[in-house]
């Protein structure tokens, strides 16, 4: 399943996906922890307080400031702000492909590994709920569905998991990350 060297040279060899559209900038954390019984992915379940996607779950990351060097470093500051994750704990392996979203935001996705010791303090303003969701909840095959909550009329992309949805952009990118794992296996 999870093997860290066969994706890094995935992530090396490949072309990655990028976008030309005029957009916002965003850098999101696809942070893997390795527990005791498997790889786990840090999600995060949007706090109610936020004026846009209450609720949702989420990758830690947003809004490239203008005193980031680059996304990267914005998904790390993110990071850290939102779930208080040191930038001491990750190690950067690359990054997945670029993402429009329907919000205007030009998403890209680092992805990393997650070590040490970590101490995560969610920020409650904007986080509810610090999720590590197993790997291989995204390694199978996504479900198209309604989500009448979300009042969408167009089926989207979706996993579920513990009564968590992950849907949306976030879904597309670990859809985007299980293509990478997977072809590393292959």
């Amino acid at each position: 399943m999870w093997n860290e060297r066969s994706v890094v040279d995935v992530l090396a060899k490949r072309q990655r996906n990028t976008s030309a559209a005029n957009a916002r900038e965003a850098g999101v954390l696809v942070g893997i922890i390795a527990t005791e019984d498997e790889p786990r992915v840090l999600l995060t379940r949007r706090s109610e307080l936020l004026s846009t996607h209450r609720g949702q779950i989420s990758l830690p990351g947003g809004r490239r400031d203008a005193t980031d060097e680059d996304l990267v470093a914005t998904a790390l500051r993110e990071a850290e702000e939102e779930v208080g994750l040191s930038r001491r704990s990750v190690r950067v392996l690359g990054l997945l492909d670029e993402l429009v979203t329907i919000s205007n935001y030009k998403m890209t996705p680092v992805l990393a590994v997650l070590e040490g010791p970590l101490s995560l303090r969610p920020n409650p303003t904007e986080v509810a709920e610090v999720l590590l969701i197993p790997l291989r909840v995204f390694l199978v095959e996504s479900r198209a569905r309604l989500l009448p909550g979300e009042g969408l009329r167009r089926a989207v992309l979706s996993y579920e998991h513990d009564g968590h949805v992950v849907w949306g952009a976030t879904a597309s990118v670990l859809s985007n990350l299980a293509e990478v794992i997977l072809s590393a296996t292959a």
